[in-house]
């Protein structure tokens, strides 16, 4: 398959990646947060995210895409605004992406789904699946009554990539389920339980601090409970849970009183804790 350079690209240097697992990534992160588009100004590529959520993110998505493609880039914000985002101008890469990859130009949220060429790989699927999740996933903590579970959440309006999702979920050995939500045409996948939580990040991982300072939080706790206690009381409540309800209203920012379950349109539930609440018992 050949892919045309501009001159531009080629005054860059522009690289084409071989197909690995932090391509593979990167295509993940693409299929969450990123678009592509042809104007006049030529082939566009965005990764968009949230300022207070994203930004460390977005680092290391624009120090991965100078690894993979030898380009240049820097996090943008919109003034008056609470996006951020990575842009970049490259017919080479758009191209690729497309042509390659399959990923669609213009409005991908219901027909996008991981390209074929990974499906067939485990190692590569599970890079893949990172991707999405580090973007349009999260970790949930649901309190119900006393009890306290972790979860893992993903979030799309395709259903192609949501069949998918759910296929190679099934062959890593995970027990996902899906619910549909009418009020944004979404749907959820979640993988619940602490067994499923903790093999979660070993199996699959995430490069998101976001996703990595929960489950730090998680296992520090988790980890401090001897073996009799967990049998007894696996699902107890950790310390600084109280008061968060499964029912918490839903908003793109932390409530200033509460913990509270953010959503944006089509964003995966979280759980965002307060300082003093990623505090661990003595």
């Amino acid at each position: 398959m050949e892919i045309h350079y501009s001159t531009k690209d080629k005054r860059r240097g522009i690289t084409l990646p071989p197909v690995n697992e932090k391509l593979v990534e990167e295509t993940g992160i693409h299929i969450g947060d990123g678009s592509m588009s042809y104007q006049n100004k030529g082939y566009r590529l965005v990764y968009a995210g949230n300022l207070f959520e994203d930004t460390s993110y977005l680092q290391f998505v624009r120090l991965l895409l100078k690894e993979l493609y030898n380009i240049d880039s820097s996090i943008k914000e919109i003034r008056k605004s609470t996006l951020v985002y990575i842009q970049i101008f490259s017919k080479a890469i758009c191209t690729f992406k497309n042509k390659f990859l399959g990923l669609p130009f213009g409005k991908k949220s219901k027909i996008v789904n991981i390209p074929s060429v990974f499906r067939s790989d485990l190692e590569l699927a599970k890079a893949c699946i990172r991707g999405i999740f580090d973007t349009d996933g999260g970790v949930v903590f649901q309190k119900q009554g006393k009890y306290c579970y972790p979860a893992v959440i993903l979030v799309n309006k395709s259903k192609f990539l949501v069949r998918t999702l759910m296929e190679l979920l099934a062959e890593l050995k995970f027990t996902p389920y899906v619910e549909f939500d009418p009020s944004t045409q979404c749907s959820k996948i979640w993988v619940k339980g602490n067994r499923q939580f903790e093999k979660w990040f070993k199996v699959i991982g995430s490069s998101n601090e976001r996703n990595l300072k929960k489950y730090r939080w998680w296992l520090d706790w988790w980890g401090r409970q001897d073996l009799n206690s967990r049998r007894s009381s696996s699902h107890l409540t950790p310390p600084g849970f109280a008061g968060l309800s499964s029912t918490a209203p839903m908003g793109h920012h932390p409530s200033v009183s509460r913990p509270t379950i953010a959503t944006g349109a089509c964003r995966a539930s979280q759980v965002t804790l307060r300082p003093h609440e990623l505090t661990s018992p003595a």
